[in-house]
This record gives C-alpha cells, sequence and structure tokens, in this order.
C-alpha cells in the first residue's frame, strides 16, 4: 500500500510539472546534456519538451561541426541547423526550436531573424553559456516579432556596435509575445542600443505581450529605454525584470496612451539626472504595482520616480541613491 501511494505522488508530481511549463520555472532551466543517458530536450531529467509541444522539435547549434543549414539538418541536437533564422524558416507553427549552449550568431540587418508563424524559442545553458545573439554591424539590425504567439527563454542579446548608437534589438509587432528569462546588455563598446526591446506596430497592435524575469544592463550613458511602448497596445504585462542603468528617458518609457498594463515586482534603477525609472508622458492606463523605482527623483522631497501617466500605482519604493537610506513610496501616498 505504501508503494502504491508513493508511486501515485510521483506520478502527479510528474503530471504537475508538466502542466506548469512552458511557462513556469522548468522551461527556465533548459539545457542540453551531451552524457550518456540525459535526453538533450528534458528539463532537469523530468519534464520532456517535445511531450508538451503539439508541434516539431528543432535543434541549432552554431557551435556543433556537424551543424548545416539545408536539408537532413535540424531534426536531431547531433546534426543541428546552424542558425535560428534558417529553423525558423523550416518550422511551422506550433513548433519548438532548442538553441543548444554555445551557439552565436550575428544579426546584422532590420529584420535579419524574423519570427512569423507562433513557435516557441528555448535557449539551453545557464548564465554566459546561454545562446548568444550579437548585434554589431548595422544600427538598423534588429530581431522582428511578427506573428501572434511567438515566445523567447533564456537567450542573451547584445550590442557590440562601433561608430554610431544601435537603435533596437526586438521589435515585438504582434500580439500575444512573451520574453521570459533573458539577458540585454550592452557590450564592450561605447555605443549602446538605444532600447532594448520596442513594442511597435505593423499589422497587428503588439496587445496581450508579456516581459517577464529578464535583465537589462546598460550602465553608461546614451541609451533611451530598456523599453519602450511605441504603440497604444493593450494589457502589456511587465513582471520580474530587472533593469539598470543611465537611461535618458526612462527605463521603461511610453509617449502614447497605452491602455490595461500591469507593471509589478521589477527592480528599476535609472541613475540620468532628472530622469525616472518609469515614464509615461501621456495618459496611459494600468496599475504600477511593488516595483523598486530608484533614480535622482525618488528622493524623499520629490518623490518622482515614476510618472505614471493615469495608472494607479501601489506601494512602489524608490530611492535616490545618496547615503544610507531605504527607498520612499513612489509617487507619494494618497490622502
Amino acid at each position: 500500500m505504501q508503494r502504491f501511494v508513493t508511486c501515485l505522488a510521483v506520478k502527479l508530481f510528474l503530471a504537475a510539472c508538466v502542466l506548469a511549463a512552458p511557462n513556469e520555472a522548468y522551461i527556465k532551466d533548459a539545457h542540453i546534456r551531451d552524457d550518456a543517458g540525459i535526453q538533450p530536450h528534458k528539463i532537469r531529467g523530468l519534464v520532456d519538451l517535445t511531450s508538451i509541444f503539439g508541434g516539431r522539435t528543432w535543434f541549432v547549434n552554431s557551435a556543433n561541426t556537424g551543424a548545416g543549414d539545408g536539408g537532413g539538418y535540424g531534426a536531431t541536437y547531433k546534426q543541428p541547423f546552424a542558425t535560428l533564422d534558417y529553423a525558423i524558416s523550416v518550422a511551422s507553427a506550433g513548433d519548438l526550436i532548442l538553441i543548444a549552449a554555445g551557439h552565436t550568431e550575428a544579426v546584422i540587418s532590420a529584420g535579419d531573424i524574423t519570427l512569423d508563424k507562433a513557435i516557441t524559442i528555448v535557449g539551453c545553458g545557464y548564465g554566459e553559456n546561454r545562446p548568444k545573439f550579437l548585434f554589431t554591424t548595422s544600427t538598423a539590425a534588429d530581431i522582428q516579432i511578427t506573428a501572434a504567439g511567438v515566445s523567447i527563454y533564456n537567450c542573451i542579446f547584445e550590442c557590440d556596435k562601433t561608430g554610431a548608437d544601435h537603435v533596437r534589438m526586438i521589435a515585438v509587432l504582434a500580439p500575444g509575445a512573451l520574453i521570459e528569462n533573458c539577458l540585454f546588455r550592452q557590450g564592450t563598446t561605447t555605443e549602446k542600443s538605444l532600447a532594448f526591446i520596442v513594442l511597435d506596430d505593423k499589422t497587428t497592435l503588439p496587445d496581450y505581450c508579456t516581459i517577464r524575469n529578464n535583465a537589462f544592463i546598460s550602465v553608461g550613458a546614451g541609451a533611451e529605454h530598456a523599453i519602450a511602448i511605441d504603440y497604444a497596445s493593450t494589457g502589456l504585462v511587465l513582471e520580474g525584470n530587472y533593469i539598470f542603468g543611465n537611461y535618458s528617458a526612462a527605463c521603461v518609457h511610453s509617449g502614447v496612451a497605452h491602455t490595461a498594463c500591469f507593471i509589478h515586482h521589477n527592480s528599476l534603477t535609472n541613475h540620468a539626472n532628472g530622469k525616472p525609472a518609469i515614464g509615461f508622458t501621456t495618459a496611459a492606463t494600468g496599475a504600477i504595482e511593488f516595483n523598486t523605482v530608484n533614480s535622482p527623483l525618488a528622493a524623499a522631497a520629490t518623490k518622482t520616480g515614476i510618472d505614471p501617466g493615469a495608472c494607479y500605482c501601489n506601494e512602489n519604493y524608490g530611492s535616490d541613491g545618496n547615503g544610507d537610506v531605504s527607498g520612499v513610496l513612489n509617487p507619494a501616498s494618497d490622502t
């Protein structure tokens, strides 16, 4: 009886893992292993990704000497595609693309990588070993999301452009996008990406998108914002992100009247003088709650680390970084 109960509990746990994916912690720790007996498309040895997604699974690994873009490649991790760009051209809506740890790929023109079908991209590996996409050539080079329902997990996006500032890394041009557990950062040059992620418009509005648990780092002056809301989208969710840098507009900025946004549990630090952590210059609506909003404007005397437009604000704290003090409510409490 005890053995039966134990087996039942294990089965229920594994079932819960499958139900939790792909949006929860299991998918974030995806990694490819070459060890004998370890399936390369499993997460923590518990969940087989191919059992979660209804479509095909494709493999990408530029570091594999057996990789190639063409017929006969991509179906196994031992003979993968060489580029994500080619994998997307072969994939169909509902497919999964696994990118191996150590993969690198240059983005050299506008729309050089275009996600034009509802696919899920999972980067494998941890830390610096995650797949890396480099923006080094054109100021206009970007990755464009043009289909609804695209998901991107666990990749590094790095700007190392010389000569002029880069414009943006990812353009979200369609609804329902999910970007999670990624790192966006400046490289070793003095030039920056003016924005890491931009919500804009192509043929459909970028509504109901989620940007979750990412890090955005741009320390030197030059960047304008980490996330720019440049189209009047509805239902944007920003949660659990860490943004740090010197942003001439704000960490999160919008000059349009987007609606029903939910911005919560983010840590946002903008050390540009006179600039907020969140800056909505028009009557945007939604809720901004439980964030840390550090900036020179967040001090107790001003409490303007957030310019919320017409959003409701609750329990946001910020510090100006001067002295050993804790943050204060930003904006000031409702009287």
